[in-house]
Protein backbone atom coordinates (compact mmCIF):
# COMPACT_ATOMS: atom_id res chain seq x y z
CA UNK A 1 0.00 0.00 0.00
CA UNK A 2 3.07 2.89 0.81
CA UNK A 3 5.49 1.23 -1.90
CA UNK A 4 4.52 4.11 -4.46
CA UNK A 5 5.03 6.82 -1.54
CA UNK A 6 8.45 5.55 -0.75
CA UNK A 7 9.24 5.70 -4.33
CA UNK A 8 7.88 9.44 -4.39
CA UNK A 9 10.04 10.53 -1.33
CA UNK A 10 13.40 9.03 -3.33
CA UNK A 11 11.76 11.61 -6.04
CA UNK A 12 10.58 14.64 -3.98
CA UNK A 13 9.80 17.45 -6.40
CA UNK A 14 9.82 20.17 -3.13
CA UNK A 15 10.48 20.64 0.16
CA UNK A 16 8.84 23.39 2.29
CA UNK A 17 9.10 24.87 5.85
CA UNK A 18 7.17 26.25 8.35
CA UNK A 19 7.49 27.82 11.63
CA UNK A 20 5.10 25.65 13.39
CA UNK A 21 5.98 22.26 10.90
CA UNK A 22 8.19 20.87 9.07
CA UNK A 23 6.68 20.27 5.73
CA UNK A 24 7.38 17.90 2.71
CA UNK A 25 5.16 17.71 -0.53
CA UNK A 26 5.93 15.51 -3.13
CA UNK A 27 3.88 15.23 -6.09
CA UNK A 28 3.14 12.05 -8.47
CA UNK A 29 2.10 12.16 -12.46
CA UNK A 30 -1.07 10.92 -11.58
CA UNK A 31 -2.45 13.91 -9.03
CA UNK A 32 -0.95 11.48 -5.68
CA UNK A 33 0.23 14.00 -3.18
CA UNK A 34 1.90 12.95 -0.07
CA UNK A 35 2.33 15.39 2.41
CA UNK A 36 4.62 14.93 6.10
CA UNK A 37 4.04 17.27 8.85
CA UNK A 38 6.47 17.14 12.19
CA UNK A 39 4.70 19.39 15.08
CA UNK A 40 7.22 21.44 17.01
CA UNK A 41 4.80 24.10 18.02
CA UNK A 42 1.67 22.44 18.55
CA UNK A 43 -1.48 24.04 17.73
CA UNK A 44 -0.89 25.49 14.16
CA UNK A 45 -1.37 22.22 12.03
CA UNK A 46 -4.54 23.45 10.43
CA UNK A 47 -2.62 26.80 9.33
CA UNK A 48 -0.10 24.94 7.65
CA UNK A 49 -2.48 22.41 5.82
CA UNK A 50 -5.04 25.12 5.22
CA UNK A 51 -1.38 27.02 3.40
CA UNK A 52 -0.69 23.65 1.73
CA UNK A 53 -2.26 20.68 2.57
CA UNK A 54 -5.86 20.99 1.91
CA UNK A 55 -5.28 19.18 -1.76
CA UNK A 56 -3.57 16.12 -0.04
CA UNK A 57 -4.07 12.60 -0.54
CA UNK A 58 -2.21 10.89 2.01
CA UNK A 59 -1.17 12.62 5.02
CA UNK A 60 1.43 11.94 7.76
CA UNK A 61 1.74 13.61 11.29
CA UNK A 62 4.94 12.89 13.42
CA UNK A 63 5.00 14.32 16.92
CA UNK A 64 2.61 15.81 19.56
CA UNK A 65 -0.70 17.67 18.52
CA UNK A 66 -3.16 19.13 20.34
CA UNK A 67 -6.70 18.90 20.33
CA UNK A 68 -7.17 21.56 18.42
CA UNK A 69 -5.24 19.99 16.09
CA UNK A 70 -6.61 16.91 15.84
CA UNK A 71 -10.41 18.47 15.81
CA UNK A 72 -9.09 19.96 12.68
CA UNK A 73 -7.49 16.80 10.89
CA UNK A 74 -10.92 14.89 11.64
CA UNK A 75 -13.14 17.92 10.21
CA UNK A 76 -10.83 17.61 6.94
CA UNK A 77 -10.49 13.89 6.74
CA UNK A 78 -14.29 13.46 7.13
CA UNK A 79 -15.23 16.58 4.49
CA UNK A 80 -12.56 16.01 2.11
CA UNK A 81 -13.13 13.90 -1.11
CA UNK A 82 -9.44 14.06 -1.87
CA UNK A 83 -8.05 13.01 1.45
CA UNK A 84 -7.72 8.80 1.41
CA UNK A 85 -4.81 7.97 3.24
CA UNK A 86 -3.81 9.17 6.83
CA UNK A 87 -0.81 8.00 9.02
CA UNK A 88 -0.93 9.12 12.67
CA UNK A 89 1.26 5.93 13.48
CA UNK A 90 4.15 8.74 15.06
CA UNK A 91 1.44 10.56 16.35
CA UNK A 92 1.13 11.07 20.13
CA UNK A 93 -2.58 12.23 19.46
CA UNK A 94 -5.67 11.51 21.37
CA UNK A 95 -8.99 10.59 19.18
CA UNK A 96 -12.57 11.55 20.55
CA UNK A 97 -15.67 8.50 19.86
CA UNK A 98 -17.08 9.14 16.30
CA UNK A 99 -14.10 10.78 15.29
CA UNK A 100 -14.40 9.23 11.61
CA UNK A 101 -17.65 8.27 11.52
CA UNK A 102 -19.35 8.01 8.27
CA UNK A 103 -16.15 9.58 6.63
CA UNK A 104 -16.74 8.11 3.03
CA UNK A 105 -13.34 8.23 0.77
CA UNK A 106 -10.60 7.37 3.66
CA UNK A 107 -9.30 3.74 2.50
CA UNK A 108 -6.51 3.68 4.68
CA UNK A 109 -5.20 4.91 8.71
CA UNK A 110 -2.39 4.15 10.48
CA UNK A 111 -3.32 4.69 14.17
CA UNK A 112 -0.64 5.92 16.80
CA UNK A 113 1.43 3.29 17.56
CA UNK A 114 2.26 3.77 21.59
CA UNK A 115 -0.77 6.30 22.88
CA UNK A 116 -4.03 4.75 22.11
CA UNK A 117 -5.04 1.98 24.51
CA UNK A 118 -8.19 1.61 22.95
CA UNK A 119 -10.26 2.30 19.88
CA UNK A 120 -13.42 4.83 20.42
CA UNK A 121 -17.02 3.28 20.26
CA UNK A 122 -18.18 3.90 16.71
CA UNK A 123 -14.60 5.67 15.72
CA UNK A 124 -14.95 4.61 12.00
CA UNK A 125 -17.92 3.13 11.84
CA UNK A 126 -19.98 4.11 8.72
CA UNK A 127 -16.50 4.01 6.79
CA UNK A 128 -17.34 2.83 3.75
CA UNK A 129 -14.21 2.97 1.72
CA UNK A 130 -12.02 2.00 4.77
CA UNK A 131 -10.16 -0.65 3.36
CA UNK A 132 -6.53 -0.86 5.67
CA UNK A 133 -6.32 -0.04 8.92
CA UNK A 134 -3.31 -0.57 11.30
CA UNK A 135 -4.12 -0.61 15.07
CA UNK A 136 -1.72 0.61 17.59
CA UNK A 137 0.50 -1.32 18.90
CA UNK A 138 -0.53 -1.61 22.81
CA UNK A 139 -4.23 -1.44 22.31
CA UNK A 140 -6.17 -3.79 24.89
CA UNK A 141 -9.79 -2.81 24.29
CA UNK A 142 -11.88 -2.17 21.00
CA UNK A 143 -15.31 -0.19 21.65
CA UNK A 144 -18.69 -1.05 20.31
CA UNK A 145 -19.36 -0.25 17.27
CA UNK A 146 -15.69 0.75 16.16
CA UNK A 147 -15.85 -0.28 13.06
CA UNK A 148 -19.18 -1.27 12.29
CA UNK A 149 -20.55 -1.20 8.16
CA UNK A 150 -17.17 -0.46 6.90
CA UNK A 151 -18.28 -2.51 3.97
CA UNK A 152 -14.77 -2.23 2.12
CA UNK A 153 -12.49 -3.56 5.25
CA UNK A 154 -11.16 -6.68 3.77
CA UNK A 155 -9.08 -7.09 6.71
CA UNK A 156 -8.03 -6.55 10.28
CA UNK A 157 -4.79 -7.60 12.31
CA UNK A 158 -5.19 -7.88 16.30
CA UNK A 159 -2.26 -7.12 18.30
CA UNK A 160 -1.33 -9.54 21.16
CA UNK A 161 -1.92 -6.95 23.72
CA UNK A 162 -5.74 -6.86 22.77
CA UNK A 163 -8.34 -8.23 25.61
CA UNK A 164 -11.72 -7.18 24.78
CA UNK A 165 -13.60 -6.73 21.73
CA UNK A 166 -16.96 -5.27 22.71
CA UNK A 167 -20.24 -5.29 21.33
CA UNK A 168 -20.38 -4.77 17.47
CA UNK A 169 -17.13 -4.10 16.79
CA UNK A 170 -16.66 -5.39 13.34
CA UNK A 171 -21.12 -5.92 13.02
CA UNK A 172 -21.74 -5.27 9.00
CA UNK A 173 -18.25 -5.30 8.07
CA UNK A 174 -19.40 -7.79 5.24
CA UNK A 175 -16.33 -8.34 3.24
CA UNK A 176 -13.69 -9.18 5.98
CA UNK A 177 -12.20 -12.10 5.08
CA UNK A 178 -9.45 -12.75 6.90
CA UNK A 179 -8.92 -11.98 10.69
CA UNK A 180 -5.48 -11.73 12.29
CA UNK A 181 -5.42 -12.25 16.23
CA UNK A 182 -1.96 -12.52 18.00
CA UNK A 183 -3.15 -13.22 21.41
CA UNK A 184 -2.50 -16.53 22.57
CA UNK A 185 -5.69 -16.35 25.02
CA UNK A 186 -9.23 -15.56 22.86
CA UNK A 187 -9.83 -11.63 23.79
CA UNK A 188 -13.38 -11.50 25.38
CA UNK A 189 -16.12 -11.09 22.84
CA UNK A 190 -19.64 -11.47 22.13
CA UNK A 191 -21.91 -13.23 19.25
CA UNK A 192 -22.16 -9.49 17.96
CA UNK A 193 -18.39 -8.76 17.58
CA UNK A 194 -18.16 -10.59 14.13
CA UNK A 195 -22.20 -10.42 13.53
CA UNK A 196 -22.68 -10.34 9.26
CA UNK A 197 -19.03 -10.33 8.44
CA UNK A 198 -18.46 -13.24 5.44
CA UNK A 199 -19.23 -16.95 6.17
CA UNK A 200 -16.16 -18.00 4.50
CA UNK A 201 -14.10 -15.82 6.46
CA UNK A 202 -10.51 -17.06 7.71
CA UNK A 203 -9.40 -16.38 11.47
CA UNK A 204 -6.06 -16.81 12.20
CA UNK A 205 -4.37 -17.29 15.74
CA UNK A 206 -1.09 -18.62 17.04
CA UNK A 207 -0.62 -22.27 16.60
CA UNK A 208 -1.94 -24.19 18.93
CA UNK A 209 -4.61 -22.04 19.49
CA UNK A 210 -7.58 -23.28 17.49
CA UNK A 211 -9.33 -25.05 19.64
CA UNK A 212 -8.88 -22.32 22.38
CA UNK A 213 -10.89 -19.87 19.68
CA UNK A 214 -13.20 -22.61 18.91
CA UNK A 215 -14.50 -22.93 22.04
CA UNK A 216 -14.00 -19.38 23.20
CA UNK A 217 -17.57 -17.11 22.70
CA UNK A 218 -17.72 -14.63 19.85
CA UNK A 219 -15.08 -16.59 18.07
CA UNK A 220 -16.62 -19.71 17.66
CA UNK A 221 -19.14 -17.79 15.20
CA UNK A 222 -16.50 -17.60 12.39
CA UNK A 223 -16.30 -20.91 10.87
CA UNK A 224 -12.60 -21.40 9.58
CA UNK A 225 -10.11 -20.91 12.11
CA UNK A 226 -6.47 -21.51 11.43
CA UNK A 227 -3.35 -21.74 13.40
CA UNK A 228 -0.34 -20.11 11.85
CA UNK A 229 3.41 -19.65 13.33
CA UNK A 230 3.35 -16.61 15.70
CA UNK A 231 6.03 -14.92 13.84
CA UNK A 232 4.31 -14.40 10.56
CA UNK A 233 1.59 -12.18 12.29
CA UNK A 234 2.66 -9.24 11.67
CA UNK A 235 5.90 -9.09 8.97
CA UNK A 236 5.03 -5.51 7.30
CA UNK A 237 3.06 -6.60 4.69
CA UNK A 238 1.07 -9.54 5.96
CA UNK A 239 -1.93 -8.06 6.92
CA UNK A 240 -2.76 -5.90 3.83
CA UNK A 241 -1.27 -8.95 1.40
CA UNK A 242 -4.47 -10.45 0.78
Amino acid sequence: MWNHREKYILNATKVLSFAAFAFFSLHSCNGYKYLELTAVNPGDLKQSLQNKGNDATDIRINGTITQADTDYLIELATSSDILTQLDLSNCDIKMPHHAFAGCTFIKTVYLPKLSMLSIPHHMFSGCTSLSNVKLPDECIIIEENAFKNCSSLTQIALPASIDIIKDGAFCGCSNLKYVFCEATIPPQCNSRCFADIPSDACLYVPKGCVELYKKAAGWNKINNIIGVKESIFFSDTNWKKH
